[in-house]
């Protein structure tokens, strides 16, 4: 088993009891009883139940799209816009100032 982190868990006295009977039945550790369920929760539960599961599909873009899907077309959707000239990708006040030596 992968590393695995220590966690204590409080069982009312008859889901300890079931708990060990099933155990003692099934030849196995109570804690294993215990990890194989939360595995099993876990793979259970919902996506929607997942801060982000929401994202996708969240905007609707109902907008002309001339190159298709830009995700699946990325390289068209870039190549079709214009040139911009060198001097415009610069931010205003970041030119190199020459100070004249005399």
């Amino acid at each position: 088993m992968a590393t695995s982190k220590a966690f204590q868990v409080n069982l009312s006295p008859e889901h300890h009891r079931q708990l060990r009977c099933l155990a003692e039945r099934r030849a196995r550790s109570m804690g294993s009883l215990v990890r194989e369920s939360v595995a099993e929760y876990l793979a259970s539960v919902p996506p929607e139940d997942e801060p982000l599961a929401g994202l996708p599909g969240m905007f609707e873009d109902t907008g002309a799209r001339p190159h298709g899907d830009v995700g699946d077309s990325h390289d068209a959707y870039l190549a079709d816009l214009p040139e911009r000239d060198s001097n415009e990708r610069k931010r205003p006040g970041s030119r190199r100032r020459t100070i004249a030596r005399s």
